[in-house]
């Protein structure tokens, strides 16, 4: 993109709402740009931030909006049609400099002299999320891109801070799925880039998982070509294949690895994995030791500080920072977010929601809840995300929904980049799960948060902790839940 910052006075984007396009409208608001924006009329979780902003969202991608706002900068999201979405063509005719998400992140970024990106399955949000505050928590004043509707204690998901950081997440997803396959960490130039979990994810874009390896080789290849470094986790194969690539070709000294193997070169110890606090030791192969305290449960938080706090200390923070920073991060929302206690005629049960919708993910995230709430039963409302991923990773899906005790399996949510699918993939999910279930194991098919309410009043056996799961607009239902009347 030719423009300079200073050249933008207005900008539009395009699916103001998704978590992504609402980090970069608050970014472009600190920057003194005026912001407006277009997307479906219904909440999602970052509409509570983005009135609070007071930008002007149009319920309509009706493209007469963009002859009449003259911005300077369009800006659409990958879902609603991406470049073929009839604002965008309206800017494109007016020749009104038009990008992508993908595009104007990685422009963004590349204003700052230290670029950050965080890649991979699952940790992404989180990482950046507590990289983020590390930063801001020590007046490093960092510039950041969350995909988050908020978060705890930052509260903004995107900022543009003074300093010459900025971290953002880095998707391997398409910059647009219709017209554009190139993958949107593509346009991103970083000096550090971490790299959770390489796992398959996205088979409307990747033919296989040898494809998906080969772009993020290519990523990380670039970053260290570029004099940069790649701090990876070890502990998933797919990591370890691309870090022997990676040391294969010289890159050894510039490529560190975390996890909980003693192979590792930062190997994380685990102390206490229980609630209230997680704690473990993270010592490196020359002795460099840093302990980690979380208010986040799981082995999966432990990962993900540790990729955070090596990244700080790479920047220059030393461990009794990182240590005290970590310690006041609260929360991102829809990661293991507590939304409240349900109060129903047989027990009071604790409600959570997370975001996770990779098998992988959820398999994650319901280890952590069996060990952070010992010897209680976990309940999962769980939504899939697009007809493609459920159809690809079906058998995975029930391998990890089989950790939960109780599984209300509600439909495929749909995503704005696909057609409907004729094939009832919850009815076939629930069928595979069911057969697998052991006799202490239920499992229920839901259709919306009022069925689920009657059957949980209905249940004898209730569980202790329920999460809605999914990366759709299950997290309504938490809400949902929480709000109807309960029977006496």
């Amino acid at each position: 993109m030719k423009l300079k910052i200073g050249e933008i006075n207005k900008a539009f984007l395009i699916g103001i709402k998704g978590v992504g396009m609402a980090s970069l409208a608050y970014i472009l608001d600190d920057l003194g740009i005026e912001v407006k924006g277009s997307d479906v009329a219904e909440a999602f979780v970052t509409s509570h931030l983005l009135s609070q902003r007071g930008f002007k969202i149009y319920p309509s991608f009706d493209p007469a909006i963009i002859t009449q706002e003259k911005p300077d900068l369009v800006i659409t999201t990958g879902a609603h049609g991406g470049k073929r979405n009839p604002q965008f063509l309206a800017a494109l005719q007016a020749k009104i400099p038009a990008v992508t998400h993908a595009q104007a992140l990685g422009w963004l970024m590349n204003q700052k002299k230290f670029p950050i990106s965080v890649a991979g399955v699952g940790g992404k949000t989180t990482i950046s999320a507590l990289l983020s505050h590390l930063l801001s928590y020590n007046h490093y004043h960092p510039a950041y891109a969350v995909g988050a509707g908020s978060l705890k204690p930052l509260v903004w998901p995107g900022a543009w801070g003074k300093g010459k950081y900025f971290v953002a997440e880095a998707d391997e997803y398409a910059t647009c799925p219709l017209t554009d396959h190139r993958p949107r960490f593509y346009w991103q130039k970083p000096q550090i880039l971490i790299l959770t979990n390489i796992e398959y994810d996205h088979p409307d874009v990747y033919q296989n998982l040898k494809q998906t390896l080969e772009t993020f080789l290519d990523f990380s290849r670039r970053t260290l070509e570029r004099g940069g470094q790649v701090v990876s986790f070890f502990d998933n194969p797919n990591n370890q294949w691309l870090i022997r690539q990676l040391y294969q070709e010289g890159y050894q000294e510039r490529v560190v690895s975390y996890g909980f193997s003693g192979e590792a070169d930062w190997q994380i110890e685990p102390l206490n994995v229980t609630y209230p606090q997680t704690k473990a030791r993270l010592v490196s192969r020359s002795g460099d030791l840093m302990l980690l305290k979380l208010q986040l449960p799981g082995k999966f938080n432990l990962a993900n500080a540790a990729a955070a706090a090596i990244a700080a200390h790479l920047l220059g923070l030393n461990p009794k920072q990182i240590t005290t920073s970590l310690s006041q991060f609260i929360a991102v929302q829809r990661r293991f977010e507590f939304l409240g206690n349900l109060h129903l005629p047989q027990k009071k049960i604790k409600l959570y929601d997370d975001y996770a919708h990779h098998p992988k993910e959820i398999k994650t995230t319901l280890q952590a809840a069996r060990n952070w709430f010992l010897h209680q039963q976990i309940g999962v409302v769980f939504q899939s995300h697009t007809f493609s991923r459920t159809r690809r990773l079906l058998d995975e899906f029930v391998e990890s929904l089989l950790l939960a005790d109780k599984v209300y399996l509600a439909p495929v949510f749909a995503s704005a980049r696909e057609k409907k699918s004729q094939t009832d993939w919850q009815k076939i999910m629930g069928e595979k799960i069911s057969q697998k279930m052991s006799p202490n194991q239920k499992l229920y098919l839901v259709s919306q948060p009022q069925e689920l309410l009657n059957i949980l009043q209905g249940e004898e056996n209730l569980p202790d902790v329920l999460f809605t799961m999914g990366a759709g607009d299950i997290y309504k239902w938490g809400q949902k839940l929480l709000s109807l009347p309960k029977t006496k």
